[in-house]
């Protein structure tokens, strides 16, 4: 019997059922790509607890933006599992280093096939993701830099399960799709307002409750759904 993989997901399905899959496990790093913007990719990733992977969508011109993150909760990349359907464009990075499970992509399509407990809990996940990319699309367009910040670290943290975030200006700044200059001034505000601190390469969340007052309401709305879900997977884990 293979080992608990601690991808919520996966953890769903009985130990011969995950053993029939084949699933690898390794450690990636901290802006490791997984995934090349129009591949078509023959493993999914699952994120154990605690990793995180950014969906990049790129212009031609070079800038980019987060369209959304995958947790433990779910898997990359969710429609080339579910159709025949042509490479997604977007890049997967890893955002929050740490172990992931990998599974050849025709599996995962064979068992969404056959298994209809793991069917639903993918198309169910499948609808959460989508509910986050369009409410990224509305919060990118319409709601301040600062907001988008804070929604963006309460986030991250809760994914990741660590105050302590790894991060830079610039990397910031490709993430919201917004000049650095910007996302500076965003930074020192929130830490001005001692919700964060700002250390070289580091922000540490000293005010979670703070910080969701200086968020937009996005955050909510992402983060409900996905913490509902987790905590479904939670209870339906088997050994």
């Amino acid at each position: 019997m293979t080992s608990r993989s601690r991808s919520l997901l996966l953890d769903t399905l009985p130990s011969d059922v995950r053993n029939a899959l084949h699933v690898e496990e390794s450690e990636h790093r901290l802006a490791e790509v997984l995934i090349k913007a129009n591949e078509s990719p023959e493993l999914a990733f699952f994120p154990h607890t605690g990793a995180l992977v950014s969906i990049i969508r790129s212009t031609e011109s070079g800038s980019m933006v987060e369209v959304g993150v995958i947790g433990g909760e779910g898997v990359f990349n969710v429609h080339s599992l579910l159709t025949q359907s042509p490479p997604t464009g977007s890049k997967a990075l890893v955002q929050g280093e740490g172990r992931f499970s990998r599974v050849k992509a025709s599996r995962i399509k064979d068992l969404f096939r056959t298994n209809e407990p793991f069917r639903e809990l993918l198309l169910e996940y499948t609808s959460i993701f989508l509910d986050q990319v369009t409410q990224n699309a509305v919060c990118n367009r319409l709601h301040p830099i600062e907001q988008r910040l804070a929604k963006w670290l309460l986030i991250v943290r809760e994914r990741v399960g660590n105050e302590d975030l790894q991060l830079t200006h610039d990397f910031l700044a490709h993430m919201l799709g917004v000049h650095r200059p910007g996302v500076s001034i965003a930074v020192n505000a929130l830490a001005q307002d001692a919700v964060i601190e700002s250390r070289r390469n580091h922000i540490v969340v000293r005010d979670v409750v703070g910080l969701k007052a200086k968020s937009c309401e996005c955050h909510a709305s992402i983060n409900d759904r996905l913490s509902v879900f987790s905590q479904k997977l939670g209870k339906r884990s088997v050994a």
